[in-house]
């Protein structure tokens, strides 16, 4: 039997590095004095792998489909889209189980809450049926990357295009004077009157697959994903919490949330509930965020990297209403320092994305992206010393010396990368030879073929030289 090798096993001659610590975001500094933060703590404690990423999220979706129906700001109900993207393993099963062991506790003394949950619809017809019940919900849905793809793409089925109209009407139809309009069908009884006010808050978690099929520009265009809060976490795996099977919710915790859940049933039909107020130096923020993002969108023009700050104002008005009304649901009051607080998750989140779409890990593959990478590669090669390369990219220690780089490093470094994976009928490398090919014809790099390279350094292979240094930031 093989023997196995643990983080401790030097016997192997290897030293397995444990996992690196959470990167911070801005979403892990929920306010104090809010019960979003206590359902934070409860459900990052009982995680077996925590992520205080994944559990600000849990909470913050949790909480919106309790108070959303019932809390307005600006006219609008406190229902949100969330993505959570993460990598395989890294405990987003938090938000399911942990919400449902929030849901259970409070079931315990008011069974109608179990109401408040739901998974996967499989139609528009499903989800307006459902609503129709109860206005209020919450769709947990698991691996997000596979309804993005099915309900965005262009061969999408009409009963797939359909839920995607849905998604998008529903969005913004919470505040307290919409309504979302039903359906005929020839039975009455199947039919589906208008439904008023419906609060319907998605929350679903994906790989960074999800996050490709969110960016394709169909996706942008039509405004699904600006509707979403996206929040992405890097974190490694971490080990698991052995204390996660002991951690009990505080009965406290338990009694203010089924005592509210009571009172937004109570106040559903008819729907009475309470519009959000401001500081003034919160709404000042408000508006100055607004304009920052109009302008971004003006400047981006038709492209993604503009649409996508499209609601980025109305998230963050949301997610600070949510976390006024966990301060007093009854009263709620936006001060500045949650204002500026929700303005900094999305700003992040958004900026988050845009940099994972420059760098060309997410998002459309173009050409520019691809001249982006192999430009910073070549300039990569150039700044590194030699015994700081990869050995994995095979680098000849004498044409780094003469900062000529040959194909063997390029395809190392960037054939497993996104924007060269292959695409139809190009091979990895057909992707990164047009590139160079670009490049050379623009004058930024000089080729040299294989005798030359032969008669000059004794390799026979091909090589290109950098031509304009200025082209590559050197």
């Amino acid at each position: 039997m093989a023997k196995l090798i643990t983080p401790f096993d030097e016997t192997e001659g290897k030293t397995l590095a444990p996992p690196k610590p959470e990167e911070w975001h801005p979403i892990h500094d929920i306010p104090k004095n809010s019960v979003v933060y206590e359902i934070q703590q409860f459900l990052y404690a009982q995680s077996h792998r925590q992520n205080l990423t994944i559990a600000s999220v849990a909470a913050i979706a949790l909480w919106a489909g309790i108070v959303g129906r019932n809390v307005n700001v600006s006219g609008e109900g406190l229902n949100q889209y969330v993505l959570l993207v993460a990598g395989t393993g890294r405990g987003k099963e938090t938000i399911s189980k942990g919400i449902g062991k929030i849901i259970e506790a409070i079931a315990q003394t008011v069974p109608e809450a179990r109401n408040l949950v739901s998974g996967r619809f499989a139609s528009s017809q499903a989800i307006l049926q459902h609503l129709q019940n109860f206005p209020a919900t919450l769709s947990i849905q698991a691996e997000g990357e596979y309804l993005f793809r099915r309900i965005t793409s262009p061969k999408a089925s009409q009963n797939e295009q359909d839920v995607l109209q849905t998604l998008l009407d529903l969005y913004h139809k919470s505040g307290f004077q919409a309504s979302m309009p039903g359906y005929r069908k020839a039975r009455v009884e199947e039919s589906v009157g208008s439904i008023a006010s419906p609060c319907f808050t998605l929350v679903t978690e994906s790989t960074f697959g999800a996050v490709d099929a969110l960016l394709a520009y169909d996706s942008v265009k039509k405004g699904f994903t600006p509707r979403f809060l996206i929040v992405m976490t890097k974190a490694d795996r971490p080990y698991d919490n052995p204390s996660a099977s002991e951690v009990r919710l505080d009965p406290y915790l338990v009694e203010k949330l089924a005592g509210w859940y009571c009172a937004t049933k109570a106040n559903s039909n008819p729907l009475r509930g309470v519009n959000v107020t401001f500081s003034p130096e919160a709404e000042d923020l408000h508006n100055c965020f607004d304009r920052e993002t109009t302008d971004l969108m003006n400047m981006g023009g038709d492209r993604p990297e503009g649409i996508i700050w499209n609601r980025s104002h109305l998230k963050a008005l949301k997610l600070a209403a949510s976390i006024a009304a966990g301060i007093n649901p009854y009263c709620p009051h936006i001060e500045a320092d949650v204002m500026r607080w929700a303005i900094k998750v999305e700003r992040h989140n958004v900026e988050q994305l845009l940099a994972e779409m420059e760098s060309g890990e997410v998002g459309e593959s173009t050409e520019d992206v691809r001249l982006g990478r192999v430009t910073k590669a070549f300039a990569d090669y150039v700044l590194t010393e030699h015994h700081l390369l990869s050995k994995g990219y095979r680098v000849s220690s004498d044409l780094h010396e003469r900062r000529i780089v040959a194909f063997t490093y390029l395809h190392n470094k960037l054939g497993n990368t996104a924007p060269f994976r292959k695409n139809g009928y190009k091979e990895p490398r057909d992707l990164i030879r047009d590139s160079l090919k670009v490049l050379v014809e623009k004058g930024d790099l000089i080729e040299i073929n294989k005798v030359q390279m032969f008669k000059e350094t004794g390799h026979s292979v091909e090589g290109w030289m950098i031509g304009n240094p200025r082209s590559f930031g050197l």
